[in-house]
């Protein structure tokens, strides 16, 4: 019995070491206009303090390889909040003190880092804010006493002649005192931040009702506060699209954001439970055993959960089609596969059909709207209907199409949800 205690001791002492030995991570004070040059390996994080003032206003800059897979955020003095964060292939933050503290800039790798030498990295940062000469008005609005406005800064230049393109600013301004600045890089002429109500981006009849629903909605999170929804696109044929969630209240606080890649996001209908729904699709399987063309992006709901968005799978599922409807796709997709075995994703062997769908959607997009629409049993069988006895390599595809459905965003929190209510 003592020799059970001793150890119970021994292992609350130790974990208490442990915990202490974390705590007690350094941390260096970052101080204005001071230049520090660190090295950092892909096991460490390197911790600097920056002392300000409500309202105070910091431009952190860095200098980095924009390749290393470095991440730059900031976060309150207990490592609690997340204000900012920001990649090596970006050059700044640009933060506003939402509160007294001894903010925490945190430098790291990010977890898929494939590097094992250490880099060398230098910090600094001013309190000046200063947009550029040149930098033009694109939109504003007036909420809950803000004043928000969106701003184009002129493309890069070395001097002689133009090198890239322009930042987009986005201002959140209380009483004159400036209180949230958003910064991103777009590249080309309708690329940067744009308000979500913005009707002259409404391009569909589904576009123009999901700009009545968020200009006629107050509190699209459904958390009691006013806010903004405001959307960025990075420019370029398929990528990228992300959406801030910013609450408008005493101080301006980004709620949430999320980046939808290829597809957008429209607000569908008001949630009895607050806030708004919205539609967007999954990118998990885009150019997966294909073309782009062909990829298939199944539907996804979102609501605001405890001030996140996730998907509502209630308001996902439909009623299952027709068995004979199902039953025709299956037998014309089967017309078109190849028998030719099937032998991995990743093999430049594997053959699935006889000849690229052009444009038509893959078949496992038809499981994909099964599964995401509650009829996960179907999608098995609608393969079964699919897959010739013929063809070898069933149970690979099987495989591979779950090991992808796994790595969905959404399916994760989908699967997630559905455990917690068994």
């Amino acid at each position: 019995m003592r020799h059970i205690q001793r150890s119970i001791l021994l292992l609350i002492y130790l974990t208490v070491l442990f915990a202490s030995f974390v705590g007690a991570q350094e941390k260096t004070n970052l101080n204005l206009n001071e230049l520090k040059t660190f090295s950092i390996s892909p096991e460490q994080e390197k911790i600097f303090v920056l002392k300000m003032k409500k309202g105070e206003f910091a431009d952190i800059q860095w200098l980095a390889n924009e390749e290393l897979p470095l991440s730059f955020e900031i976060y309150d003095s207990n490592r609690k909040e997340l204000f900012e964060q920001s990649s090596a292939a970006d050059d700044s933050i640009w933060f506003v003190a939402p509160k007294e503290d001894d903010f925490l800039i945190i430098c790291k790798f990010e977890k898929s880092a494939n590097f094992t030498q250490a880099q060398r990295i230098s910090l600094q940062y001013n309190n000046k804010f200063k947009l550029p000469a040149g930098t033009k008005l694109s939109g504003t609005r007036k909420i809950n006493g803000f004043d928000i406005k969106i701003m184009t800064t002129p493309p890069l230049s070395n001097g002689q002649e133009m090198v890239g393109g322009q930042n987009s600013v986005v201002l959140f301004e209380k009483n004159g005192q400036l209180q949230k600045v958003m910064k991103a890089f777009g590249d080309g002429s309708i690329a940067g931040f744009y308000f979500a109500d913005d009707i002259t981006r409404a391009y569909s009849k589904e576009d123009k009702q999901s700009v009545l629903l968020i200009k006629n909605t107050l509190d699209k999170t459904g958390n009691g506060i006013p806010d903004i929804m405001i959307n960025y696109y990075s420019g370029g044929a398929h990528c990228c699209a992300e959406h801030f969630f910013v609450d408008l209240g005493e101080w301006a606080n980004l709620v949430d954001s999320i980046g939808t890649l290829h597809v957008g996001m429209n607000a569908k209908a008001k949630n009895p439970k607050g806030g708004l729904f919205y539609e967007t699709a999954d990118n998990a399987f885009a150019y997966w055993g294909g073309s782009f063309a062909s990829s298939p992006f199944p539907t996804v709901i979102l609501e605001f959960k405890n001030d996140k968005l996730r998907p509502n799978f209630y308001q996902m599922k439909k009623t299952a089609p027709s068995l004979s409807v199902l039953k025709r796709k299956a037998q014309l997709v089967r017309q078109k596969l190849s028998l030719e075995p099937y032998k991995g994703i990743d093999n430049e062997n594997s053959v699935i059909y006889k000849e690229e769908f052009l444009g038509e959607p893959d078949f496992w997009g038809e499981m994909l709207d099964l599964i995401y629409t509650g009829n996960e049993d179907l999608a098995w069988q609608y393969l079964d209907l699919v897959w010739s006895p013929q063809k070898q390599g069933k149970a690979i595809f099987r495989e591979d199409f779950k090991n992808q459905l796994n790595e969905s965003y959404y399916w994760k929190m989908i699967q997630e949800d559905n455990s917690l209510k068994r």
